[in-house]
């Protein structure tokens, strides 16, 4: 039986897991990828994809572990490459992978 939070979440996400997961992954591949140029080159699609992102988090509501990784994704935002994208998008990751399995998303 699921718990009654792990229902709340899954009744909140308008994406699924594997979704959110891809979308992970997809910026891993931007990130750590030397193919498709620079990260500076690379930015604006990296920028459409945490926009987006954000945007599937701020439909989850699911209380302070999502808020705390909002609050880190606001230091993503802007028209130039973030100092220190990569750190701080892998404490991001550290943060969601864990979020999305507990509520059996992975």
């Amino acid at each position: 039986l699921e718990s009654a939070e792990e229902e709340f979440l899954d009744d909140q996400l308008s994406v699924s897991g594997e979704e959110l997961m891809g979308t992970l992954d997809i910026l891993d591949n931007l990130l750590e990828s030397d193919e498709g140029g620079s990260l500076e080159e690379k930015w604006p699609s990296i920028r459409e994809r945490l926009h987006a992102l954000r945007g599937d988090l701020k439909t989850m509501r699911t209380g302070k572990q999502v808020n705390i990784v909002l609050q880190a994704m606001e230091k993503l935002r802007g028209d130039k490459v973030p100092e220190n994208l990569v750190d701080d998008w892998k404490r991001i990751r550290e943060l969601l992978v864990p979020l999305f399995s507990g509520v059996g998303l992975m």
